[in-house]
């Protein structure tokens, strides 16, 4: 489990687009988890960034999403790792539950977003919650 943080602008309840940060794993405590630690410890993770475009369909708060990311950053891992080396591309599709527009409120994502690079198609999966904050 990684975390990140990010930044997303909605254009006309259609379109998402978004920027987005992991800092370093050990930021996140890691040192209590023995097997996580080991991971990372071995796989040398370091910054990633991200941005990326969405098309978001429905109406009301819950809507269907599609779109597409560029990966930036260095992963220097094992051949064995369970983690996919950083930069790629990432096409997404997935769920989100958000408010209205001109509204604050919860926002809830769930979405399949495989990365894609050189090292073949490595499937990922994503879950976020975050806050809105009115126009």
């Amino acid at each position: 489990m990684t975390a990140s943080a990010n930044y997303e602008l909605i254009y006309r309840e259609s379109m998402a687009f978004r920027i987005g940060i992991t800092p370093f794993p050990d930021l996140f405590g890691v040192e209590d988890d023995d097997y996580l630690r080991d991971t990372i410890e071995q796989d040398n993770m370091e910054m990633v960034a991200m941005i990326s475009a969405a098309r978001l369909f429905g109406s009301g708060p819950n809507k269907f999403e599609s779109g597409i990311g560029a990966v930036f950053g260095q992963s220097k891992r094992s051949p064995d790792s369970r983690f996919p080396r950083a930069s790629g591309v990432t096409p997404y599709l997935g769920y989100r539950f958000m408010p209205q527009e001109k509204a604050n409120g919860v926002v809830f994502r769930a979405s399949f977003t495989p990365i894609i690079n050189s090292d073949g198609i490595n499937p990922w999966f994503g879950l976020s919650f975050g806050y809105s904050f009115a126009n």
